[in-house]
């Protein structure tokens, strides 16, 4: 039998959207409403395991009412020494958008959209305390007939115990964090979090990896870490806007200090654009079809890594 019934929900075993270090998230649906839903099943057996479950739907639970670009949790089961989050179904991962759908980036337009509501979504998570510390394309979805983004995975999530907004206050609060120990993916993780497992700022860390985020957006490759933890962005010299190589070079930053916050982010004159071109959501709706696209073999022309899905070997010149 490959159907599960869990409350009002069907789960459908063998019919995977996808496979993490945590659990497997697989397709389902609402028997009242018939409404399709995405299923995160994790084995919560050990005390580790069942952390990151639980901390996982509050996190997202506290924020799906404040927030639109964060994914929607509908219920929580726990059967079995199993755990079941019952989330909104959606099209795609950015990954699948971004990389498998494309043979060159994102166009302007789209990719400033597409980023701010990104930004948007840490923001609320952020000012809730909560970082998210597994950014990454994977951990975005999108519902192509709007082209919103929605976070998703909040597995690795840590949340402060300080509510305050008061950014001075926010810093101090810092150092009485425990251990968080190294979290999320090697490829978008900051320096500090692989120098200092021990002691880093959460928050900063995210910022990080919003700029991994628009570094493999903008250019369709991974940024290139040089001497001291510092990312070259000499190459993207006139291959992408000023502006974007601005930001890039704020978010990207070796010291955490020195990085941006997120409302900083959200304030820069690059990212404040009025018109955007919606001729690309068609384009995508029609791409995907029934099934996401593999991503094909591409030439190198730089001498960086070219994203591939979790599994597959990076190559690098």
């Amino acid at each position: 039998n490959n159907l599960l019934t869990i409350g009002d929900y069907i789960i459908q075993t063998q019919e995977h959207l996808g496979d993490g270090g945590q659990g497997s998230v697989l397709k389902g649906f609402n028997k009242k409403t018939m409404e399709k839903v995405a299923v995160k099943v994790i084995n919560i057996g050990d005390g580790h395991a069942r952390l990151a479950f639980e901390s996982e739907f509050q996190a997202m639970s506290k924020l799906t009412s404040k927030t639109t670009n964060v994914c929607e949790i509908k219920d929580v089961f726990q059967q079995s020494g199993v755990g079941y989050l019952i989330m909104k179904q959606y099209d795609c991962d950015l990954f699948t958008y971004a990389i498998d759908m494309r043979e060159t980036p994102i166009p302007e337009a789209e990719l400033k959209r597409l980023f701010v509501r990104i930004c948007r979504g840490v923001r609320d998570l952020h000012r809730e305390r909560i970082a998210h510390l597994d950014l990454k394309l994977e951990n975005v979805l999108l519902d192509l007939t709007t082209m919103d983004p929605f976070i998703c995975d909040f597995g690795s999530a840590f949340t402060s115990a300080s509510a305050t907004k008061n950014r001075r206050r926010s810093r101090a609060a810092l150092q009485e964090i425990p251990a968080l120990g190294v979290r999320g993916t090697r490829k978008f993780s900051s320096p500090e979090m692989n120098i200092s497992p021990f002691a880093y700022d959460p928050f900063r860390a995210d910022i990080y990896s919003l700029g991994v985020i628009l570094h493999v957006l903008a250019t369709m490759y991974y940024p290139v870490i040089g001497e001291n933890d510092a990312v070259d962005l000499t190459w993207l010299q006139g291959k992408v806007p000023s502006g974007c190589l601005e930001l890039l070079t704020a978010l990207l930053q070796p010291c955490p200090t020195e990085r941006y916050y997120i409302d900083k982010i959200l304030d820069h004159p690059w990212l404040a654009t009025k018109k955007i071109n919606f001729k690309f959501v068609h384009r995508a709706k029609q791409a995907v079809g029934s099934h996401a696209p593999q991503k094909r073999g591409r030439r190198m022309s730089v001498c960086v890594s070219a994203p591939q899905k979790q599994g597959r070997r990076m190559s690098v010149c």
